[in-house]
């Protein structure tokens, strides 16, 4: 995708990247990356996506319904990150022609499937956190990791 593209796509969602080469990897199914023989993808990415928008959506519901219980909070959460309400959202701004998809994927209409579009929407928002968590991180103690306690 060529920096037009890029800024196309910016401006549909309404934030610029400052890493566009990790908007790329979050844009690049297994495929592509197999049919061009690279490693790149966003495969790792999503394991850390589903996550954050769980972290990112259980924060507003508790904010939105404060009285709500924790059954009832699962259940909407459950149901705002679910594949089917992702990849709607996702197509909202068309992000399936923004994807890199290998050529077998795209045939068989990869750019509308709803797992597609949901990892990617999933791994865009994803991308907007970590920009503005990576800049706090600096601030945390790297005392309190797991890593650091030798558990991992």
């Amino acid at each position: 995708m060529d920096k037009k593209r890029f800024e196309e796509l910016e401006e549909k969602i309404g934030y610029f990247f400052r890493n566009r080469e990790l908007l790329k990897k979050a844009l690049t199914h297994k495929s592509f990356s197999f049919e061009k023989d690279r490693k790149e993808n966003y495969e790792v990415l999503e394991f850390l996506g589903d996550a954050v928008i769980g972290l990112i959506v259980s924060e507003e519901l508790i904010k939105r319904f404060p009285t709500k219980s924790e059954g009832e909070l699962s259940q909407i959460r459950a149901y705002l990150v679910s594949e089917p309400s992702l990849s709607e959202l996702a197509k909202t701004v068309d992000l399936g022609s923004y994807i890199y998809l290998g050529k077998g994927e795209h045939l068989s209409g990869g750019r509308k499937k709803s797992s597609i579009l949901c990892d990617v929407l999933n791994l865009s928002l994803v991308l907007f956190i970590l920009t503005v968590t990576l800049k706090l991180q600096g601030k945390f103690s790297r005392k309190t990791s797991l890593v650091r306690c030798g558990k991992y």
